[in-house]
């Protein structure tokens, strides 16, 4: 069985975490014995962690305006890709999902003709770029997107929303499979012993839907003579608002802004933690459940973590973590310290989450998946295309 994951994405520090999945699934894919061909397209970060096993197309651009070089980076990379499964020959091309223009068409129709094509989706495309008042990006998938999406033979989605969205639109089998992580790539950490200062921690870049204003509402109406810390380790890309919000509620001594930092820089933040922040505004993006490698990574970790919404890959009963209503409401912190309280009763519980990311959202399990949706797509007999 031969895979082709092409995936157009720009190696960036921004990206790492995306990047990363993609790595993850390349491993966890060879794991299940598939011979799988992945090809990163874009104008690439010389700086940004590059992973091996996997083949980074560099396209440089003429252009000097961002818009013109994005087009022609698309471009290229489409062409590129198109010449790679001419001379690979694929079963199957599996790839996320790479957003709607011309070039990506021609790829979709071009790729359709070879073998079956899986795309992989996150969100509701024009819902999130609507959100992020990316006009012009809204404006491309409004015209195109249909067009790309319709060349699929079917869709993996990583929550049900998203999956039953485009497989009724558009009547193209749908696939559930939520976000995993590399359980063997994450140390357990060692939790601090101490309660008298607590210490909470967010991992990943600031954006509107992690919806952090809520825990900065929440920590300024908590009144307690246990002091909170809120550690912040990631780019702010939300225009400093976040940054803002806490200078008002007068919190700078309480909200540290960390900046972005590279992954095996993370485990002496995780260690001294009590905490994990995850997403806190899914329904900021229109949905009310959702399937996130942070949260997959903090419980590889062993960190309890709190978030915002239904999480289809934890059952409701699990005791190490704590969700709280989708909605605009300030996160109320008293909450949030007694079930730290409740959980470090448990001196074992970072081993119970390891146990349990191990047997349960390990990329390994989560393939294992894919690969039964290919086999029912891609012909038994020995040459046969679809």
């Amino acid at each position: 069985m031969r895979i082709f994951f092409p995936v157009f994405q720009w190696a960036k520090p921004t990206m790492q975490g995306v990047l990363k999945k993609v790595a993850d699934q390349t491993e966890a894919f060879r794991q299940n014995k598939a011979d799988i061909h992945t090809v990163v397209y874009g104008h690439h970060d010389p700086e940004v962690r590059k992973f091996d096993g996997i083949q980074y197309v560099d396209i440089h651009p003429q252009s000097k305006r961002y818009i013109l070089q994005l087009s022609e980076v698309r471009k290229r990379s489409f062409q590129m890709a198109i010449n790679k499964l001419e001379d690979l020959n694929p079963d199957i091309i599996y790839s996320r999902y790479m957003g709607g223009g011309p070039h990506a068409i021609r790829f979709a129709k071009k790729a359709r003709s070879f073998c079956p094509l899986i795309l992989e989706f996150q969100a509701i495309v024009t819902k999130e770029l609507a959100m992020q008042k990316k006009w012009a990006f809204l404006a491309m998938e409004s015209l195109f997107g249909r067009h790309v999406i319709k060349k699929a033979n079917a869709i993996v989605a990583n929550t049900h929303f998203v999956k039953d969205y485009y497989a009724n639109k558009y009547h193209i089998p749908g696939y559930w499979i939520g976000n995993g992580a590399n359980i063997a790539s994450l140390p357990l950490r060692t939790p601090p012993t101490t309660k008298d200062e607590i210490h909470l921690l967010f991992v990943g870049s600031i954006l509107r839907w992690h919806a952090l204003d809520r825990l900065i509402e929440g920590l300024d109406q908590y009144k307690s003579e246990r002091k909170i810390i809120l550690h912040l380790v990631g780019k702010e890309e939300d225009n400093g608002e976040i940054r803002m919000l806490c200078r008002e509620r007068d919190l700078e001594n309480q909200v540290i802004f960390h900046g972005f930092h590279k992954h095996a820089e993370l485990d002496g933040f995780f260690n001294e933690s009590h905490i994990a922040i995850g997403c806190l505004g899914f329904h900021r993006k229109g949905v009310d459940e959702g399937s996130t490698i942070k949260n997959a990574e903090y419980c590889a970790r062993g960190i309890p973590f709190i978030h915002g919404h239904i999480d289809t890959d934890f059952p409701d009963h699990f005791q190490f973590t704590q969700s709280f209503p989708a909605s605009e409401d300030p996160i109320p912190v008293s909450e949030v310290v007694s079930f730290l309280d409740r959980v470090m009763v448990d001196p074992n519980h970072p081993e119970q989450m390891r146990k349990y990311a191990l047997d349960h959202l390990d990329w390994s399990k989560k393939t294992q998946i894919i690969l039964e949706i290919i086999n029912h797509l891609v012909p038994q007999e020995p040459g046969q295309k679809a």
